[in-house]
């Protein structure tokens, strides 16, 4: 019996030993994973960024205009992209253009209405002539005495001047004995004017 109990004291001794050898290395590791996770999770230190010197710049510069100058070789597909490109620019520039235009126009056209129209607002209104109407079908050939403005322009067509003829002569196609009277009381109205005052008084007597 106390040989029994003696074995199994040394049989749970030897568990507990290999339990503790089996968890050691279990919390080693465990720990190490712990270090890393948190040297990951841990910011890194930031990084001093310093502004560019002036021979720095310079050199870029240069860089840059060096590789624009050089001649760039575009292929057929990228020619083709870029006369596409350009053509549509400069149609739509036209084509705003032409709007421009036609806005000017409009607007130019309405002020001109405007204009006429406040002109003719503040100019007095006249009442319209009617002329007779002998016949709505029928055109009237003759005009009113108040229509001819030449009357007051010109003292000449004041006076009316009938064409006198010397001996038999008349006006075809007027009445012969109105004539002969016109011409009548012309040359007496013409002989009273050249007689002197002597032979008027003789004439009296």
């Amino acid at each position: 019996m106390e040989f029994d109990e003696e074995k199994s004291k040394d049989v749970k001794v030897d568990r507990k030993n290999r339990n503790d050898s089996s968890k050691t290395p279990k919390n080693t590791e465990d720990k190490k994973d712990v270090l890393k996770n948190l040297a990951e999770k841990e910011p890194a230190p930031p990084v001093k960024r310093e502004p560019l010197s002036l021979e720095e710049l310079l050199e870029k510069k240069k860089q840059m205009e060096e590789v624009n100058s050089k001649p760039k070789f575009l292929t057929k597909a990228e020619r083709e992209a870029e006369a596409l490109q350009r053509r549509k620019e400069e149609v739509e520039r036209k084509q705003k253009e032409l709007k421009d235009l036609e806005k000017q126009r409009n607007k130019f056209l309405s002020d001109a209405r405007k204009s006429d129209r406040d002109r003719r607002d503040r100019a007095p209104k006249e009442k319209r002539k009617w002329g007779r109407r002998l016949h709505e079908r029928k055109f009237i050939f003759d005009w009113e005495p108040t229509d001819d403005t030449s009357n007051d322009y010109n003292d000449l067509y004041k006076e009316r001047h009938e064409v006198q003829f010397l001996g038999r002569g008349s006006i075809a196609g007027m009445d012969v004995n109105q004539q002969k009277k016109q011409k009548s009381e012309f040359y007496q109205k013409l002989l009273e004017q050249r007689r002197s005052e002597a032979e008027k008084e003789q004439e009296k007597h």
